[in-house]
């Protein structure tokens, strides 16, 4: 496949929806692994093979955005799913990711106190996506 090259431009949606798969394929290893590094190399890597190049820091970078482009959507009082979703177009992709498995529940998401940076984004969503394997539910730091 042609390799397109993607470093300076836009997420197009096809790549953006092929993170978010790779991203959910790899919950278990990001929630096991304290160093994750690794990981967005590999998530890159297969990104790469499919055509798209993105660096692992693009990656990073993207999912944190999605997060939080989530978590404004989801925030906003007294918007029904379907204005959530018109407003940040992934809403469905990622709360299917998020709470896909038993045990994690949107509320714990959305109540913890709002990270402070990017590692503790990644604690706190490691920490729910831990305890929703292991079936026991989610708690709050």
């Amino acid at each position: 496949m042609l390799n397109i090259a993607t470093s300076g431009r836009s997420w197009e949606t096809a790549e953006t929806k092929l993170l978010m798969d790779l991203r959910r394929d790899m919950d278990h290893e990001f929630s096991v692994v304290k160093r994750n590094a690794v990981l967005w190399k590999k998530l890159s890597e297969r990104l790469n093979r499919a055509g798209y190049s993105r660096t692992d820091k693009q990656c990073k970078e993207k999912w944190k955005n999605l997060l939080s482009e989530y978590k404004r959507a989801e925030s906003q009082k007294g918007l029904c799913e379907g204005e959530q979703q018109r407003i940040f177009p992934y809403y469905d992709y990622i709360k299917d990711i998020l709470v896909k498995q038993p045990g994690l529940t949107l509320s714990s998401i959305l109540d913890s106190p709002p990270p402070n940076s990017e590692r503790k984004l990644n604690i706190y969503i490691s920490i729910f996506i831990q305890q929703r394997v292991n079936g026991s539910p989610p708690r709050l730091l």
